[in-house]
């Protein structure tokens, strides 16, 4: 069997199993998940397309690859209606990925099929992923759905930028796409725009406060194909304090939100 027949078959599974997807009863939006996780074929030496791929590896000093096919996973999260509501997941896409793909370009357009369903049209739809769909590249895909939001992981050490007020463009030569630039390690912010508070409580009962911090309007750095210049991003800092007030977690967790005025009070 082909490719092209195979991919065509993947997206006819997807449409029977959207229909398997529960309709909305307290969440305004549908949310779905992406991953991509590999299969060992270390000693298959005759299989299409071998190649060195992603593997987690609990062993110290050695390298997270392994030899054989990796794929990648699109699943709909339904939501919890009450405390006792198992998790579980509906997997609606699974296409291996070449070694000529690029793995989060695969499971963005994933997602971006999944959304066109008749299921899920008109509702906003929020996508997650960790760090490796935070590139310019996932951004773009995502941004060209005006129904999707994506939110992603950041790793600690990227450097985001602010964005240049009107009053202060030129009006000849080259206009500047970017303004300051804001890392997220560093020992100082700006004020946050926006700022909450929650209180949780954790297994163990331990009581522990949540702080939400939001800057929103920011700035990416794209790539060739993927000029993210224009898209306004939001970031997001969460961290967790005991009853004492001290840090819960040396490193604060930094999400990364396409920030569209229309759905941004939904999410």
């Amino acid at each position: 069997m082909s490719q092209e027949n195979k991919q065509q078959q993947n997206k006819q599974l997807t449409q029977i199993l959207s229909e398997c997807c529960s309709s909305l009863q307290k969440r305004p939006f549908h949310l779905f998940a992406l991953d991509c996780t590999s299969n060992p074929r270390i000693f298959a030496k005759t299989l299409p397309d071998w190649g060195i791929v992603h593997a987690p590896n609990p062993i110290y000093n050695n390298l997270p690859i392994t030899i054989g096919h990796q794929y990648s996973m699109a699943v709909y999260l339904p939501e919890k209606l009450s405390g006792d509501t198992p998790p579980w997941v509906v997997p609606l896409s699974c296409e291996r990925v070449s070694t000529e793909q690029k793995s989060t370009l695969v499971g963005m357009e994933q997602i971006s099929h999944c959304i066109s369903q008749a299921v899920f049209k008109g509702t906003l739809c929020v996508s997650v992923g960790d760090c490796a769909y935070s590139d310019s590249s996932c951004i773009s895909q995502a941004n060209i759905n005006p129904e999707q939001v994506h939110v992603s992981r950041a790793k600690n050490n990227r450097v985001f930028y602010n964005a240049i007020p009107e009053k202060k463009r030129k009006s000849r030569g080259q206009l500047k796409r970017y303004g300051t630039k804001f890392r997220l390690n560093a020992k100082r912010l700006r004020m946050a725009d926006e700022s909450t508070e929650l209180k949780i409580t954790s297994k163990k009962g331990k009581e522990l406060t949540v702080t939400i911090e939001c800057w929103n309007n920011m700035r990416m750095r794209g790539k060739k194909g993927s000029d993210t210049s224009k898209t306004s991003l939001r970031l997001l800092r969460i961290r967790v304090y005991d009853t004492a007030g001290k840090l819960l977690f040396k490193r604060p967790m930094w999400l990364i939100e396409i920030f569209k005025t229309t759905n941004c009070k939904s999410t």
